[in-house]
């Protein structure tokens, strides 16, 4: 911590959300390094109203897979001994730290992401833990496995509004990424996985040759320099910090998410934080058609492409950018439909599930 990671900001976010409540927050992470040299209220913009506690741990996750057991082993460790000095209510996104403190007899409350299948998780279930979903489709998930539907609570992510009020103009943003002004934009924003679907929209642009129409990809992962080789109708800016994203999508004609649907945590389970930006932002949004997707946008704020179909996701692009005005219709019913998904409501509705 800080991480460039979707997941830092999420926690922080939920951190800052929490103690601007009233409540008395702290933050325990791993004591690991980070190239990152900004402390975390400056990298993620957020105040300083609760503490971050870095506990000791083995920083070896470079290792591989056994380095990061190792490196978890002794993080759990470390909550394991601080936690007899602490009470009140313990909220992980750990299963593991949620299986230690729960037999610690804590009041412990596990949020869950991914809808993974390990010896923690079933000892969450068997213990009763109570479980924070991001998404209906993880709730249906953790049901199927035996958790009563009354220990579960759906908690989209969110975004905090005040951060992604900014004043600049469409060229000004892009003057600051070194795209082209004369051009339509299309932009994606996010890590290069593949379950992201980043893909789709690479082969996507060797299939638009008009030349008003140029992609943009901010963000990190895969071989960029061989992408640029390969690509030549897409500017890849790299990786830009969280802080600066309520003007980088500003650049945008189009903001693209087009999770792929090959892999669960993709097409039922996520609840992307970019998408709840997004909608913010006043650019038509494209997104990929999947139940994810749905539990948040529909038809009057969001325009659908078949998933993992990069034909059906260039004839999107450029209907959306023909029918312009309706586009735009929709992100005016986007702006107040987000006004519901800040991370503030989100924390109040934890904390009554909590109660």
């Amino acid at each position: 911590m800080p991480t460039e990671k979707a997941h830092g900001i999420q926690v922080v976010k939920m951190c800052e959300a929490f103690s601007n409540i009233g409540n008395n927050v702290e933050l325990w992470v791993p004591n690991r390094w980070t190239k990152i040299n900004e402390n975390p209220s400056n990298f993620y913009g957020i105040d300083e109203s609760f503490e971050i506690k870095k506990l000791k741990c083995f920083d070896v996750v470079h290792w591989g897979k056994v380095g990061y057991r190792i490196e978890m082993i002794s993080f759990l460790f470390s909550c394991f001994i601080k936690s007899f000095f602490k009470s009140g209510i313990f909220y992980t996104r750990e299963e593991s730290v949620a299986v230690a403190l729960s037999l610690l007899g804590k009041k412990v409350f596990w949020e869950s992401h991914r809808g993974n299948i390990n010896m923690f998780v079933k000892m969450i279930v068997f213990l009763k833990v109570p479980i924070v979903s991001i998404s209906n489709g993880l709730k249906e998930f953790y049901v199927n496995l035996g958790v009563a539907e009354n220990r579960i609570l759906v908690a989209p992510d969110g975004v905090d509004l005040k951060q992604f009020q900014v004043v600049t103009t469409k060229e000004e943003s892009r003057k600051r990424l070194n795209l082209p002004l004369d051009k339509k934009i299309v932009m994606y924003i996010g890590l290069f996985e593949d379950w992201k679907g980043y893909k789709t929209i690479l082969e996507a642009s060797t299939l638009i040759l008009d030349d008003n129409i140029h992609f943009a990809m901010i963000g990190e992962g895969g071989n960029l320099e061989e992408f640029k080789v390969m690509y030549p109708n897409v500017t890849f800016v790299g990786y830009r910090p969280y802080k600066e994203l309520p003007i980088n999508q500003i650049s945008a004609d189009i903001l693209l998410v087009p999770n792929s649907s090959k892999e669960r945590i993709s097409s039922h389970f996520t609840s992307p934080i970019k998408l709840f930006a997004h909608m913010t932002s006043g650019v038509p949004i494209v997104v990929s058609d999947l139940p994810s997707m749905r539990e948040v946008v529909d038809e009057s704020t969001a325009t659908f492409f078949e998933p993992d179909n990069a034909e059906s996701l260039a004839v999107v692009i450029k209907d959306v950018l023909l029918n312009f005005k309706l586009a735009i219709t929709k992100t005016q019913k986007s702006l107040e439909k987000v006004k519901v998904y800040t991370w503030r409501n989100r924390t109040i509705k934890i904390l009554e599930f909590i109660k």
